[in-house]
């Protein structure tokens, strides 16, 4: 399912309906004891591990995404997507200048 069958053509209207209803189609599909609904960044590897019947890791729980993780990776695309527009600019300039003065 691609975001537009998910959440339709209007996405800042009918976002956040759509995605509750996505999750309670979910719900009414698959029985309770088969589904785990985790707070990511909040429930841990308590709920996870207890789901799974495994043990809990030594590990802490991994965090990703973080608004800061977020804001860097912005910035990095950002960053990269200014440098291919300048490439272009510049071989674009050079080839104007050419026709031109050549």
């Amino acid at each position: 399912m691609d975001m537009l069958q998910m959440f339709g053509d209007d996405f800042e209207h009918d976002g956040k309906r759509r995605f509750k209803e996505h999750n309670e189609r979910i719900r009414s599909l698959v029985p309770a004891n088969n589904l785990l609904e985790l707070k990511l960044g909040e429930d841990g590897w308590d709920p996870i591990c207890k789901f799974l019947n495994a043990q809990k890791p030594d590990e802490p729980y991994p965090r990703s995404n973080t608004s800061s993780d977020m804001a860097k990776k912005f910035d990095l695309v950002t960053w990269y997507c200014c440098k291919l527009v300048a490439r272009k600019i510049v071989i674009i300039s050079g080839v104007i200048a050419a026709t031109v003065f050549l």
